[in-house]
């Protein structure tokens, strides 16, 4: 039989083909065909009149085409030549949609080593746009992972030298912008401790059960991918349709047998449904599934494509970070830092790396390694030290400012990440900058407060003059160490307002890196909580890190809450205690110890542990408690004048006998109170020892048994 011909637009020729000639059989049935649709046209028309023309083609009766205005058989048109029309114009209309179809916009990709490798699945069309890859963008990390994905599933065949090229290719082509990276920034830092409460409910409770939620930040995709990442999630993982995906108890739709009335325009209905059923359908239909809306949110906050990031691909250059840079960085339980990075260019993007930083104990470290520059903002390298007590191989993780002046990030290592330094790097210029400040908490009044000032161009000939820190505050000398360090000998006058300050040199403005305070209130742990996981055996241990805080009371006058200032660390000694859980809790035996000077937590060996109950593993729940002595001022509060008619008995009593200032204080009062700037008192204050305690959360768990970054392509 030969093939019926197509029009332009790829429908069937009806015009121009000839009808055959009819035959008995053809009629014969033709026939019997109109009698089954008049009966089907009578049963879904109700009772009609004996007189009626017959129903068209589409099952509508006469009586309801002239109630709803359409042309019926007195038009003199037969059904069947209004229902060849009909599918004449639906399938021009569907052509004229083909037609005007927009485009899917994507990234090219001008790779030859990823149009060799992946040609194979990732079919490649006439703009060089590959499927899946032209149509998102991630973060390096990001980039690395569906690269380990692909060996690990596919079999591709990548060498590590080759899986570093095109993970940089992909990186730089199909990064995120600045403002982007900076949002998935802790997951590129592997940090152990951060916080999503902020985040969109639905969005913890689809995605953050099975990883953070900077993975998901960590990419940018079309609509069309971001469902295609669902089916992948499905496939891979089937259970996480009922775990995470299909929850409606969140806002954007209702509950099952439900349809939302709040839904997003760019989500389906859930299962198949189409958007219009879903809201068109009562008590029959149900809302979307939760990782539904979740897409449809995505879809539109974190799309293919921003204006930033065209803006960049437009003007894109390599950015210069070769000379040095003035670094500033803390490391939790050893304390601050502070030194220089000389970067030298070896290739494009391609950097060799000398770390050069004295410690708090005055000891000086030089650590030595190379580092790779992606998309014009990111910093990923490695650096090695032989020096002892030192970390001997640092990943790291840095991001680049808009003035391309500054940048910022953490230094890590441990098997967990556990183990990192937060710096912040200051590139060297003549142009005098204050970077930060060591010591720079002083109390109200004091003299011969010592603070280290960390920039770049400080000149030669430096005065005591040359720094501003505020009304109340005086510099009696200052010695400058070379163009990055400068000591200062400041004093504070009686009376000055408490809280921060900012610091200056001559015309340029520095930080707010002063703050005064009148006395030191208690102190804080921190991290609080902390977690640790046992090994040793299967798996190597994650340790954890504590120190100590003092800090003092906020604007509201009132310590121990959300406005307390912090200040300074503070050498206490550490021991642990136990958090009772249940009768008979004894996971202060089993769980590990905590070394008393340096406050660093070394977990059990994993694996049953026949000596307690059940054979458990060596897991749960402890304190971790802070004790120390401390010479403070002691604060001498302000008296508070009362009203007159606040004034009434004797010694402090009111007329009904009660002593005065024990009722709760009102709202009023109180924001009346916090509104009042806190100041200290203006005689000297009396020195005392106070001894201060803290205590706070350490959780010890299982491993991570499996590792998921077994190939290392990601060494340097």
């Amino acid at each position: 039989m030969s093939p019926v011909p197509l029009d332009p637009a790829g429908d069937p020729a009806v015009e121009d083909a000839d009808p055959p000639a009819p035959t008995e059989g053809r009629s014969r049935r033709s026939s019997q065909g109109d009698t089954q649709r008049r009966r089907r046209g009578g049963r879904q028309g109700g009772r009609q009149d004996r007189t009626a023309p017959a129903t068209d083609p589409e099952g509508q009766s006469a009586d309801a085409a002239d109630e709803t205005g359409h042309e019926t058989a007195q038009d003199g048109e037969s059904g069947s030549a209004r229902g060849d029309r009909s599918r004449r114009g639906d399938s021009d209309e569907e052509s004229g949609a083909r037609r005007k179809k927009v485009p899917r916009e994507g990234i090219p990709v001008q790779h030859p080593l990823i149009e060799e490798r992946c040609v194979v699945c990732h079919a490649r069309d006439d703009e060089g746009k590959m499927t899946r890859i032209s149509y998102m963008r991630k973060t390096p990390e990001a980039w690395e992972i569906s690269i380990k994905r692909m060996v690990r599933l596919y079999f591709v065949s990548l060498s590590p030298e080759e899986a570093k090229e095109v993970v940089r290719y992909l990186a730089e082509e199909h990064g995120l912008s600045r403002q982007e990276a900076r949002a998935a920034m802790y997951e590129s830092e592997r940090r152990v401790h951060w916080s999503e409460e902020d985040r969109d409910k639905d969005l913890r409770e689809t995605c953050a059960e099975c990883h953070t939620l900077g993975r998901v930040l960590s990419e940018r995709r079309d609509q069309q991918e971001w469902k295609l990442l669902k089916a992948t999630h499905l496939a891979l993982y089937p259970l996480v349709d009922f775990q995470s995906f299909q929850g409606r108890s969140s806002r954007g739709g209702g509950g099952r047998g439900t349809t939302s009335g709040a839904t997003s325009g760019n989500a389906g209905g859930g299962r198949g449904t189409p958007p219009s059923e879903t809201a068109g359908t009562s008590g029959r239909g149900r809302s979307q599934d939760r990782a539904d809306r979740v897409l449809a949110t995505l879809t539109s906050e974190q799309g293919l494509f921003s204006d930033e990031w065209r803006d960049w691909n437009q003007e894109k250059r390599e950015v210069p970070l070769e000379g040095r840079w003035i670094v500033l960085g803390h490391e939790v339980g050893r304390g601050p830092i502070r030194g220089t990075l000389d970067l030298q260019r070896v290739a494009s993007g391609e950097y060799q790396s000398k770390w050069t930083w004295l410690r708090a104990n005055g000891r000086t470290v030089v650590r030595q390694g190379t580092g790779l520059f992606y998309a014009g903002h990111s910093w990923r390298g490695r650096s090695t030290s032989t020096a002892p007590g030192e970390l001997e191989s640092l990943k790291e993780v840095l991001l680049l400012d808009e003035s391309w002046t500054r940048m910022e990030g953490r230094l890590f290592t441990g098997e967990y990440n556990e183990l990192g330094i937060e710096v912040e790097l200051l590139r060297a210029s003549e142009t005098p900058t204050i970077l930060g400040v060591l010591g720079g908490e002083m109390a109200v009044p004091s003299i011969g407060n010592r603070i280290e000032v960390i920039g770049s161009g400080f000149p030669e000939k430096i005065v005591a003059g040359d720094f501003h820190l505020g009304a109340g505050i005086t510099v009696l000398g200052a010695e400058r160490h070379d163009e990055s360090r400068v000591n200062l000998l400041v004093s504070v006058d009686s009376g000055v307002p408490l809280g921060r300050r900012a610091i200056d040199f001559r015309i340029h403005q520095g930080p707010r890196a002063i703050t005064l305070y009148d006395t030191i209130d208690g102190i804080r742990i921190r991290p609080n909580p902390g977690f640790s996981r046992v090994g040793g055996k299967m798996r190597p241990k994650q340790l954890e890190r504590f120190e100590a805080v003092a800090f003092t009371r906020g604007p509201d006058g009132v310590p121990y809450n959300e406005d307390d200032v912090e200040l300074m660390t503070v050498p206490v000694k550490w021991s642990l205690e136990e958090f009772p859980i249940r009768p008979g809790d004894d996971d202060l035996q089993f769980v590990g110890e905590l070394d008393s000077e340096t406050g660093v937590f070394t977990p059990a060996i994993d694996g049953p542990n026949p000596e307690r109950r059940f054979s458990a593993n060596n897991i749960g729940d402890v304190y971790v408690v802070a004790t120390c002595t401390m010479t403070v001022p002691e604060r001498l509060e302000v008296k508070k004048v009362p009203d007159d008619e606040e004034q009434s008995g004797d010694d402090g009593e009111d007329a009904t006998g009660e002593v005065a200032g024990a009722e709760e204080s009102t709202d009023q009062e109180s924001a009346d109170a916090a509104n009042k700037p806190i100041a200290a008192a203006d005689s000297p204050p009396k020195m005392i020892e106070r001894e201060f305690r803290a205590r706070g959360h350490l959780l010890v768990t299982v491993p991570i048994y499996v590792q998921w970054d077994q190939n290392k392509w990601n060494q340097r």
